[in-house]
């Protein structure tokens, strides 16, 4: 299974606030399940430093569409999605 990673840098990861803040992240969206919410496979800590593995998924990141100038005939569609994984994540919370 391939998957992605985030963690914090070295300097950061040594406050424990931001230790608490990527476990509540990762908390958070684990407890959600909607085809538009990425889904959490596993949070904790390596030799100290936090993280959090999320399901690797295909495709352009929204960012790039937006620099490349993102169509609103392209762009209402991912706002549809975007909406739908919001809607679902404040109805669970």
């Amino acid at each position: 299974r391939h998957v992605l990673l985030k963690t914090l840098l070295a300097d950061v990861a040594q406050q424990q606030e931001w230790h608490l803040r990527l476990g509540s992240e990762a908390r958070a969206t684990s407890a959600l399940s909607h085809p538009n919410i990425i889904m959490v496979f596993e949070f904790g800590s390596h030799e100290g430093l936090p993280f959090t593995a999320y399901e690797a998924l295909q495709g352009e990141s929204l960012s790039s569409s937006l620099n490349r100038g993102l169509s609103l005939r392209r762009g209402i569609p991912i706002l549809q999605q975007v909406l739908a994984g919001w809607t679902q994540g404040h109805s669970t919370l």
